[in-house]
């Protein structure tokens, strides 16, 4: 994926916790890493009660874990992928 910019990849979003830990994340991560891409956007969903809340709400079936997000981190890592945290916010209705 040769281009102009010094950080190329591609964003993997998560709405269930579990899902940037599975085998299939782990595919998805090795044939991002063949493209000839660095890097990853991890965005797993955070939940608040309103729209503008800065208290972010566990949903325990939706809500990746702190050990899930730092796995996957690693995965990546070991794909030689650079990774770029980015919760995506949801307000629960």
């Amino acid at each position: 994926m040769a281009g102009v910019f010094g950080v190329q990849g591609f964003g993997v979003l998560s709405n269930f916790n579990g899902e940037l830990v599975s085998k299939t994340a782990d595919s998805v991560m090795q044939e991002i890493a063949d493209t000839g891409s660095n890097s990853l956007e991890l965005a797993p969903r955070i939940f608040t009660s309103t729209r503008t809340s800065n208290n972010v709400l566990n949903v325990p079936e939706k809500t990746e874990s702190d050990a899930n997000i730092a796995k996957a981190v690693a995965d990546a890592h070991a794909h030689g992928l650079s990774v770029l945290l980015k919760p995506v916010r949801r307000q629960i209705i």
